[in-house]
């Protein structure tokens, strides 16, 4: 019985190390060591994630930094002097594709800015902007569309507001930002205001968003 485990767990080894060179099984078939200086980690898409040989820290990047170097990541950004009552309005018009939007943004103002998100917005006209590539081999291909100063036929529904800037005793600026994603829903238009409630008032935007399919 004991040499017919044996033979099981040899083949359990062999038929893992194919996977990596040099490799053997440990505890589980999933994790393989390495004999040199690197550890590869095999998960259920058989694809090794490898290991420092200085430090044995794992090398591994954020999901938005593969995406970047992946060529799907875009960028929007820019700036403005505004006037009291003065507004900067743009709008993104999702792809009706299943490569749906993710997305964070910051919005700065020198002065009273308030800002404020509409989802499900009918827009149209207006100048477009082109979301350039963060990975500048790629070409600027976002498969939405991006306006500045779009004609807007329905606001929709707000969905975030909020309001920064020097003002009511503050004697800074301030910014608004989304750090955790939002995922646009696919075929829609979204509208963001910017609204000065002082003279000069510098407003500035960064927009990122990354396109990317569920795999499940």
């Amino acid at each position: 019985m004991r040499h017919i485990f044996l033979i099981l767990f040899s083949l359990v080894a062999v038929g893992n190390a194919q996977f990596s060179q040099n490799v053997r099984v440990l505890n589980t078939p999933t994790v393989l060591v390495g004999d040199t200086a690197k550890t590869s980690i095999i998960g259920e898409q058989n694809a090794p994630m490898a290991q420092d040989a200085s430090t044995e820290a794992a090398t591994v990047i954020s999901y938005e930094h593969h995406e970047v170097h992946a060529g799907s990541h875009y960028f929007i950004r820019g700036y403005k002097m505004i006037g009291s009552g003065d507004t900067v309005a743009f709008s993104i018009s999702t792809p009706d594709t299943t490569a749906w939007t993710h997305m964070v943004f910051q919005v700065t103002g020198s002065l009273i800015t308030q800002v404020y998100m509409f989802a499900e917005a009918t827009v149209s006209a207006g100048d477009t902007i082109t979301a350039h590539n963060s990975n500048r081999n790629y070409l600027d291909n976002y498969g939405g569309v991006v306006r500045s100063d779009p004609t807007i036929s329905v606001e929709g529904v707000c969905i975030d507001s909020s309001a920064v800037g020097a003002g009511g005793g503050s004697k800074f600026g301030g910014s608004v930002s989304r750090s955790n994603e939002i995922v646009l829903k696919q075929g829609k238009s979204y509208i963001w205001y910017l609204i000065s409630g002082s003279a000069s008032n510098y407003v500035s935007w960064n927009v990122e968003f990354y396109e990317h399919t569920d795999r499940n």
